[in-house]
């Protein structure tokens, strides 16, 4: 069986070679991974309201971990206990939960809602192409060396089909390539069989030439963390992702899934609330991503790399009597990345003891919204774009992602290569280290995670090469927060995250 698959299916056009060149030659260090959870997840598991928890209690008790097993971020949230990576992740500020997010009449249908996810259409709109694959559309036809879209496994996303043909190509083994025969090619003359048979020879000759490249770049490439658990094939998914990206991997589009959240019955143990199908699931998306990007810190690829999840539906509020939950409406969406702007987006969710058996989540932010803000801030996206990526949704950008170094004048006044800022996570104190080129003062203002200024100090520079300074603080609460450098011309901010 071959390690590599392209779209074979012959009412579809097969794999082009789409005018993906300007996104790749824009965007060499930019990567975008798209997870799948198939099934529709409890996201009220996942991401527990604590100011709801009393209410959570009487209507999802036999589900319901004990608040004390919570992992707490901050004093409103908290993950699950199966959710360790999750919890060091948006503590280390490399993680975004986007709350509430789904679209309006929302179809309990997995079929037709992962249609509408994928297709990034409204609940009544029926659209043949993927967000993705429109987004790749948009540009003219030209050969590439990598593929614009991969996707790890035997199938290929239905997020990369453009109007014509799926931009994406399946991965299961870059070590392995199969070389398929090419044949000898004769004139095919015109109709239905000549334009199957080309399709058939221009897949062959696609599948022959990625091979080879991702091949050689996961040779070249190298995985250096520890932490990937050998039972965990979603972070072996991921481990595969990090040595082609440390080879030199161009591809800016990357998706993987991870199945078996339709968790009708036995969500968890009858004996154990923390233990079960779903936490198992957690656990192992948690941990396979801690360890990814464990791995792309210790690979100098962390700031090069965004990620998010996404799924057809939440479930509902209430549980059932089989110790699971029923298809629902909204949940919450869970970014990563080094450059994310706001650790959480959006409110928690109003729970009522008296909810009904039906009610799920109503939706507060619309996928659409998430869709377009990250093409718009990640990539090269005009905002016309967007709007055509959406025909028929009001297109509101939410502040998503930030630079992680904002430059706002090209004058060279310090060296934003040098400066160290540690320890992170810190409680009460920083110390900065970086090299002065040509200022005579420096001005150091902490930021919380909205911008507000918390607190400032100045310092005289002139005549300086080297500086260095403790800067001491007392009272904050554990969250992102901004250390803006800022002298005559020049202003960068470098994030920090502070756990009290």
């Amino acid at each position: 069986m071959s390690a590599l698959y392209l779209p074979v299916t012959m009412g579809i056009p097969g794999l082009s070679f789409s005018n993906i060149a300007p996104i790749i030659e824009n965007n060499p260090d930019k990567t975008l991974i798209i997870i799948q959870l198939i099934g529709g997840y409890d996201g009220l598991s996942a991401f527990i309201p604590l100011d709801q928890y009393s209410n959570l209690q009487s209507v999802r008790s036999n589900i319901l971990p004990t608040e004390k097993s919570l992992l707490k971020v901050g004093d409103k949230n908290a993950f699950h206990p199966a959710l360790s990576g999750f919890q060091k992740l948006f503590n280390e500020g490399k993680m975004t939960v986007v709350q509430n997010v789904g679209y309006p009449l929302q179809n309990r249908s997995h079929f037709r809602s992962t249609d509408i996810w994928n297709s990034a259409s409204g609940s009544t709109e029926y659209l043949n192409s993927g967000w993705l694959g429109r987004y790749s559309d948009i540009y003219n036809n030209v050969e590439t060396d990598y593929p614009w879209a991969i996707s790890i496994g035997n199938n290929v996303s239905e997020t990369c089909q453009g109007e014509t043909s799926n931009h994406a190509i399946s991965l299961l083994d870059p070590s392995k390539p199969i070389t398929l025969p090419y044949g000898e090619v004769n004139e095919l003359g015109n109709g239905s069989f000549a334009d199957n048979m080309n399709y058939i020879l221009e897949t062959i000759s696609a599948n022959n030439k990625y091979g080879t490249i991702l091949e050689s770049t996961f040779n070249k490439g190298n995985s250096l963390s520890t932490l990937y658990p050998d039972n965990n094939s979603l972070a072996q998914q991921f481990k595969t992702i990090a040595q082609l990206l440390s080879g030199g991997l161009k591809t800016p589009i990357l998706t993987v899934s991870l199945g078996g959240f339709d968790t009708h019955a036995n969500q968890v143990s009858n004996s154990d609330n923390t233990q079960g199908t779903l936490p198992q699931l957690l656990q192992t998306l948690g941990d396979a991503l801690y360890a990814f990007w464990d791995d792309l810190s210790l690979l100098g690829l962390e700031n090069k790399v965004m990620a998010m999840t996404y799924s057809e539906f939440g479930r509902k509020i209430r549980s059932n009597a089989s110790l699971g939950t029923d298809h629902g409406d909204a949940a919450p969406m869970f970014l990563f990345g080094n450059c994310l702007n706001q650790q959480i987006i959006g409110s928690n969710p109003i729970i009522h003891p008296d909810v009904s058996q039906r009610d799920g989540i109503p939706f507060e932010i619309d996928y659409r919204n998430v869709y377009g803000s990250i093409l718009s801030d990640y990539f090269p996206y005009t905002e016309s774009d967007t709007l055509a990526l959406f025909p028929q949704h009001d297109f509101q950008k939410l502040d998503i992602t930030t630079s992680c170094e904002t430059i706002t004048s090209n004058s060279q006044n310090f060296d934003t290569s040098s400066i160290t800022v540690f320890p992170q996570p810190t409680r009460n104190y920083l110390v900065v280290q970086m090299t002065v080129m040509s200022t005579n003062t420096l001005q150091l203002i902490l930021r919380d995670d909205g911008g507000k200024q918390i607190k400032q100090w100045k310092f005289n520079t002139r005549g300086k090469t080297k500086f260095e300074e403790t800067l001491h603080f007392n009272g904050l609460v554990t969250g992102m927060y901004f250390l803006e450098f800022k002298t005559e011309s020049k202003r960068v901010q470098k994030k920090i995250i502070i756990q009290a």
